[in-house]
Order: C-alpha cells, then structure tokens, then sequence
C-alpha cells in the first residue's frame, strides 16, 4: 500500500506559446504586399496551423505578380517559438500590349527628289513607303512601361518604346 507519510506533489508547466505570420514580400519593390498572409497571434504550441498561401498567391497572381519563392514551410501546428515565413512575389512583365496596333505602327510614304543646286532634276523622284514599329515591356502589376535587364526582370518604371522602322518591305532597320 501506500505509506503513511505519502505526500502528494502536484508540478504545473507552463503552456508554450507561438506563433506564425507568413508575409508576402514584392520582390520588384523591395515592400511587403498588403493585406495578404496570415498572422496567427500568440498561441499555445500544438493548436493546428490551417492556413495555406495558394489563395493569396492566386490573388495577387491576378493582379500581375508572379510567384518567385518560399522561405520556410508553413508548420501544420503552432511551434512554441515565433515563426516567419516570407513569400517572395515579383511584377509580371508583358509587351506592349497596353498599346494597339495604331499605337505602335506608324506608317510614313517620302518621296526623294534629286535636284541640283541649281533647281535641275537629275533623276526620277524615289517613293517609298516606311513603316515605324514601336516595342517595350509592361509592368503587370503597375500598368506601367519599364525597363527590364536581360533576363526580363524590371529594372525600373521608367521605360520607353524603341522604335525600329522598314523601308518598303525591308527589315527592320
């Protein structure tokens, strides 16, 4: 049995607590994206983590971001420390297809007249038809034109058409 001086000893331990915040991160403007991610709050560890970032990434997807990368995993329960998780998103780029045709094709006929100084022709006038065709990128997300460097990422918001032109049916010049 039990002894005559048993004694009973009751040990508490304290509940550990964390938390989980996954923040979207624009990788294009070195900012956090608002009003996306989660934040669970200081909870006790173990309470179950239900949270996912395909919605948001599908979201802001929409918007003209593109997915870059992940940092971390989401934990499926709360760890008993504070825990981040940053989502890297970037601006998507497209051609020029804010502008239309019209926009970005101007079409010009010259005419070459050969006169001497002293107002003489000295041969037949040339007619040619030129043609202007206007290129650049688009910001996704801004709307806006960009630059971007050789692997399409945006270097800055300030971009500009390039334009090229064809002589009669002849490349681009």
């Amino acid at each position: 049995g039990i002894p005559d001086n048993y004694q009973t000893i009751v040990v508490y331990k304290k509940a550990e607590k964390g938390s989980v915040q996954v923040i979207f991160y624009d990788d294009t403007t070195n900012d956090a994206i608002p009003s996306v991610g989660f934040n669970s709050g200081t909870e006790e560890a173990g309470t179950p983590v239900t949270y996912t970032t395909a919605q948001n990434i599908s979201d802001l997807e929409k918007q003209g971001y593109v997915y870059v990368s992940t940092d971390g995993v989401i934990p499926t329960t709360i760890p008993n420390n504070a825990t981040l998780i940053t989502v890297h998103m970037k601006h998507g780029t497209n051609p020029t297809d804010k502008y239309t045709k019209e926009d970005l094709q101007k079409t010009v006929t010259r005419t070459i007249n050969y006169i001497d100084t002293a107002g003489n022709i000295i041969a037949d006038s040339v007619t040619s038809t030129v043609v202007f065709t206007g290129s650049g990128t688009i910001d996704t997300v801004t709307g806006n034109l960009v630059t971007v460097d050789a692997s399409g990422n945006i270097v800055d918001q300030n971009g500009q058409l390039t334009w090229t032109y064809s002589v009669d049916g002849d490349s681009a010049q």
